[in-house]
């Protein structure tokens, strides 16, 4: 009996499932999600990463983009309007869309380990730039979050998979916007 458990214990993270709360993804999809190959426009932006030496950012799940011009916390298949623009967004089955006028402006593919989640959408100024930013959160047990960065000509200015702990907070500056964990800050600046 305690050999049929184990099984069905460790078996879960090869294969994906488990236990109410306790589900894992499995580790071949996080595998993908992790070897993510991150983008960085770097004519149009500069990424650095700070110490962090004040505080620890409060820990934001569906309010990260609270400092952006519009922020919707929820984006799944219904599709939202943008706020005096004529933009639309909608996301499902791990793809982000974004309409302008009837045109598709921004299909994003995010890893598969996304899936699961609703998006999290920014819309905001950075250096007289109009830019879109979405989060998603993997569950708990993978740790792992998908930060996207967009201009408003649809250019991708920065996109990556990062660590869950890297990613607690999201501010927007005049010249940049700022990634906060309780330990380092990842600082994108527009050139």
């Amino acid at each position: 009996m305690i050999l049929g458990v184990s099984f069905a214990i460790t078996g879960c993270r090869f294969i994906g499932g488990g236990v109410a709360g306790g589900s894992y993804d499995p580790i071949s999809i996080v595998k993908a999600a992790k070897d993510y190959a991150p983008v960085i426009a770097n004519d149009r932006i500069t990424v650095s990463v700070l110490s962090n030496q004040g505080d620890s950012p409060p820990q934001l799940f569906d309010t990260i983009m609270h400092d952006f011009s519009f922020s919707q916390t929820k984006v799944d298949w219904n599709r939202v309007r943008v706020p005096g623009t004529s933009l639309v967004a909608s996301y499902s089955h791990a793809v982000f869309e974004l309409y302008g006028v009837g045109v598709k402006a921004i299909g994003e593919s995010l890893p598969s380990v996304f899936s699961g989640r609703f998006v999290v959408l920014g819309v905001g100024k950075v250096s007289a730039e109009s830019v879109i930013m979405i989060v998603n959160r993997a569950r708990a047990t993978t740790g792992l979050t998908f930060v996207a960065l967009y201009a408003s000509d649809d250019t991708t200015l920065y996109k990556a998979v990062l660590e869950s702990v890297q990613v607690w907070d999201i501010r927007v500056a005049e010249h940049s916007i700022d990634i906060l964990g309780p330990s380092e800050i990842r600082r994108i600046t527009m050139k």
